[in-house]
C-alpha cells in the first residue's frame, strides 16, 4: 500500500461515495459560519492535504490564517485538519478560479464550502449575478481595447507603405 492509498482509507471514512462529508459521530462544531467538524480519530497533516487537493502547502496556510480552513496545532506545532478540508479546499480553489476574493468566500454560507462542486446557494446567487456582470464588463473594455490596438497597428502600417 502506497501513501496515496493510505490517504483514501482515512479519507473514506469520512466522505460518502460521492466524496461528499459525512457527519460521524465523533464530530463537533469548531466555528459558527465556517461549516469545520472536528474528527477526533484522524487528521491530515498540511502535505498530505496538499497533495490530496493539488493545491499548495503556502495556499493551505492562506486559506488557514483567513479563516476558510479550520486547523488545530499537534504536540509537535504542525498544522492537523479534519478530512473535510479536502472537500474544502478543492471548493475553495473552484471558487477563486472564478473570481471571487477570499473575503467574498469566508461570507458564502456552509453550504458553498462543504459540498464540492456547490453551484449555488439560494443566498449567494445575488453576489454571483453581480460577479458576472463585473466579468462581462473588464471583458467588453479588453475588446474595445483590442480593437484600439488593431487600429493603431493598421495604421502604423499604413504610414510605412506610404513613405
Amino acid at each position: 500500500m502506497n501513501e496515496n492509498d493510505g490517504l483514501a482509507v482515512r479519507l473514506s471514512r469520512f466522505l460518502d461515495g460521492d466524496g461528499h462529508p459525512v457527519r460521524t459521530g465523533h464530530c463537533v462544531r469548531l466555528h459558527s459560519g465556517l461549516g469545520q467538524y472536528r474528527d477526533t480519530t484522524s487528521t491530515l497533516r498540511i502535505g498530505t492535504l496538499a497533495h490530496a487537493t493539488g493545491a499548495s502547502v503556502r495556499s493551505i496556510r492562506h486559506y488557514d490564517q483567513h479563516g476558510l480552513l479550520a486547523s488545530e496545532r499537534a504536540a509537535n506545532g504542525y498544522r492537523a485538519f479534519q478530512a473535510v478540508a479536502v472537500t474544502q479546499v478543492k471548493q475553495i480553489q473552484r471558487l477563486i478560479a472564478t473570481g471571487f476574493s477570499l473575503e467574498e468566500i469566508r461570507s458564502f454560507p456552509d453550504c458553498m464550502l462543504l459540498i464540492e462542486g456547490a453551484q449555488a446557494c439560494a443566498n449567494i446567487t445575488e453576489t454571483q449575478r453581480k460577479r458576472l456582470a463585473m466579468l462581462e464588463r473588464q471583458i467588453e473594455a479588453l475588446e474595445n481595447q483590442r480593437q484600439r490596438l488593431r487600429a493603431m497597428l493598421i495604421e502604423s502600417s499604413d504610414v510605412k507603405t506610404t513613405r
